[in-house]
């Protein structure tokens, strides 16, 4: 099996996703993934925006970089346009090279880059505004503008007409609800595997 996770800033995917992997599945972290993409990338984007977001050192400044893509959307999508297909193409080789075992794609923007047709299933995970901002402010220790900020550039899972596979088999999509507490996800978590005789409990 191969599962999607997606959820907007601060919701929980990191916690759902430690949640498959106690279950034996494998994640696929697509930030780790990012990362590298900025490296096979980094000429295409030096290009694109410029010296500036280039360190002494040749890589990518990632810093300056997002306070350059995080300013506009029309630079982010720039961005995404040069990054997301290798990174798709490298989530594709990877989930063939892991064909015995399950496999969990953690991704914030999982349905904009298309990885829900490498998917059998989705979960969406959400949790209310102040709980996200709470923990965001706790994570990144960067302040309310900070976490509003994150909050403002990254869309919401619209599904609509994202729901099958390249196959054009349908993928299953489930809401998860994370807002009291890991053992709570945790069990609505396994319920949904449960229906695919993948037991957490």
């Amino acid at each position: 099996m191969v599962a999607g996770i997606t959820g907007k800033y601060c919701a929980g995917k990191d916690a759902a996703s430690r949640i498959l992997e106690g279950l034996g599945f494998v994640e696929i972290d697509e930030d780790g993934v990012g990362h590298r993409a900025l490296d096979e990338k980094k000429d295409a984007i030096v290009a694109a925006f410029g010296l500036s977001v280039k360190a002494p050192d040749g890589n990518i400044d990632r810093s300056k970089l997002g306070s350059i893509v995080f300013s506009g959307t029309k630079d982010l999508r720039m961005l995404e346009g040069i990054v997301h297909p290798w990174m798709v193409s490298e989530t594709a080789q990877h989930i063939k090279s892991l064909s015995d075992q399950n496999v969990v794609i953690n991704a914030a923007v999982l349905f904009r880059m298309g990885l829900h047709t490498l998917c059998d299933i989705v979960l969406i995970v959400k949790a209310p505004l102040i709980t996200r901002i709470l923990r965001g402010l706790r994570r990144d220790s960067r302040g309310v503008l900070h976490v509003i900020s994150r909050m403002k550039f990254q869309p919401s899972a619209d599904i609509h007409g994202h729901s099958l596979k390249k196959s054009g088999i349908p993928v299953d999509i489930y809401t998860v609800r994370n807002g009291r507490g890991k053992k709570r996800l945790a069990g609505r978590v396994s319920r949904i595997l449960d229906l695919y005789g993948i037991s957490g409990r």
